[in-house]
């Protein structure tokens, strides 16, 4: 399976930038930490990775499904790229970091999702199974090597500073494992690999997360279990 060059690089990716945003999480949980003395504003921090994720959950599922998979990797990448560059500039800052956390967990919940459903993209039906395995592995070794080995030995050694561009490097290979994919096609998709949205498309993509919403505040049953 390892031999199909588009998953391969999807993969890579994957467990590449995630090692990366595991091991800013950490960092930045640590500096918050540090800097205020206290667990108000940690607490604050964890909670500005989590509301985009709730937020711009069905948001991103939509923007997959109008717009190329290849170029949200991509653009998702370059911009956690850039706030880990910003976030090396404003480290002793909580409010900023804070505030940039929100973003970067953004552009996180678009690459993750994107990353997610391009796997049937980019691999055959009867590999499917073995397919999405391989990235549940790759998941938790991103969290392994993120939190239990990168950030742990980086921070000590090199500094907090070293750790944020190494992580903006990671993105930076994540960046190039996407670009070197070739075109995403899938039997269901009606035009797949689109290129980058007009503005009908926003106000399409806006439309059905209202819809979306619309559904869910109708349906108890389901709301409940999102």
């Amino acid at each position: 399976m390892l031999a199909n060059r588009n998953f391969f690089l999807l993969l890579m990716a994957q467990l590449v930038s995630q090692s990366a945003q595991n091991a800013i999480l950490f960092t930045l949980l640590v500096i918050v930490t540090k800097l205020t003395r206290g667990s108000t504003y940690t607490s604050i921090l964890v909670l500005s990775f989590v509301i985009p994720s709730v937020v711009f959950g069905v948001f991103s599922g939509v923007l997959v499904d109008l717009w190329s998979k290849r170029l949200l990797l991509i653009y998702a990448n370059v911009a956690r790229l850039l706030l880990a560059v910003a976030f090396l500039f404003s480290r002793d800052h909580v409010g900023l970091l804070i505030l940039i956390s929100i973003f970067f967990a953004t552009a996180s919940q678009i690459f993750g999702t994107t990353d997610a459903v391009t796997v049937p993209s980019v691999v055959p039906k009867h590999q499917l199974m073995a397919a999405n395995s391989m990235f549940s592995m790759a998941v938790t070794g991103s969290q392994l090597i993120g939190m239990i080995f990168l950030a742990p030995i980086l921070l000590p050694t090199l500094g907090e500073a070293w750790l944020f561009f190494i992580a903006a490097a990671m993105f930076g290979v994540s960046v190039a494992c996407a670009y070197l994919m070739g075109p995403i096609h899938h039997e269901d998709d009606v035009a797949p690999d689109r290129q980058w949205p007009t503005f009908d498309a926003f106000r399409d993509a806006a439309g059905d997360y209202a819809q979306t919403m619309r559904k869910l505040a109708r349906d108890r049953v389901s709301a409940l279990a999102l």
